[in-house]
């Protein structure tokens, strides 16, 4: 079974950033955008809610509710 770190690590490899960044409180577009795709394909598992994917990135819920929305709009959802 992929784990929340499994998804993470795949995602900051894709975009070329390490987990300390993409754990980070870094608002740069390089950082922000991938961890808000990371905490979307974790949501996408239908395993986590958002409290639980927020609580891995040690955000609060809202903050993943945010990068749902975002990410969907730059799919053009």
């Amino acid at each position: 079974m992929t784990t929340m770190r499994d998804i993470v690590q795949e995602v900051a490899a894709r975009h070329k950033i390490t987990l300390d960044e993409i754990y980070s409180s870094s608002r740069e577009h390089r950082i922000a955008h991938p961890r808000q795709e990371a905490m979307a394909a974790i949501y996408a598992t239908g395993r986590y809610s958002t409290t639980q994917v927020g609580r891995h990135f040690g955000k609060d819920h809202t903050t993943v509710v945010h990068a749902l929305r975002r990410v969907a709009e730059r799919r053009g959802e």
